[in-house]
């Protein structure tokens, strides 16, 4: 998601400036946390290759582009999606509005149609190879180890100790209070964009 953030700041950056505001502007101390405003539901538009935000045929046409051209016409959906969208979200005011107004939106893609097959698909052409993505992709790539089987728990001891000593445990108490508050927002935010998601689906037709 890291990614995809610095594709919008770069290409939509009036709507990524807006809402870096409004999460900051949600945050109420230095314990606060307010998740970054797209990344609930645009892991969502990923997780289902966009059927829950997308009428079926536009999502047919996505999909013959993602075989076509592979994982890159992912982002570029995205981006397409909310550069539609900003417009209406550049209205509002508070990360609570802003879920709000997603909801209204979420509707209104799958309902109504706001996005048009075929303009989409011309905006995620004109998007274009995202020359970048892979610096980008580079960037932000983590190659997280895990302990090796053989190490033995003195190490381990050892290093907890030094931790300990490094950080205080104080400091580590904190820490692990900071990202409790943390995951907690998170799920707040996840069930938001569930209800969302699901409200919308609801009420489209049974395919069969």
């Amino acid at each position: 998601m890291a990614v995809f953030r610095e594709l919008l700041k770069t290409r939509l950056p009036r709507l990524s400036r807006h809402l870096d505001a409004l999460q900051t502007a949600a945050k109420d101390g230095t314990t606060s946390y307010e998740p970054p405003l797209t990344n609930v539901f645009t892991m969502q538009w990923f997780l289902t290759l966009f059927c829950n935000c997308l009428p079926q045929p536009t999502v047919l046409r996505v999909w013959d582009l993602i075989l076509l051209e592979g994982n890159e016409i992912l982002l570029r959906t995205a981006l397409g999606i909310w550069q539609v969208l900003a417009e209406r979200i550049l209205s509002v005011r508070s990360a609570d509005e802003f879920y709000c107004i997603m909801g209204v939106l979420t509707r209104e893609l799958l309902e109504f149609g706001i996005i048009d097959a075929n303009s989409l698909v011309k905006a995620i052409v004109q998007i274009g190879p995202l020359t970048e993505l892979p610096a980008l992709r580079e960037k932000y790539f983590y190659n997280i180890n895990p302990w090796s089987a053989n190490v033995s728990s003195n190490v381990e001891a050892e290093m907890r100790n030094r931790q300990l000593k490094l950080y205080g445990r104080e400091r580590l108490a904190l820490d692990i209070g900071a990202l409790k508050k943390q995951y907690s927002k998170l799920k707040q935010r996840q069930r938001q964009a569930h209800i969302i998601f699901s409200a919308a689906v609801a009420r489209q037709p049974s395919s069969s």
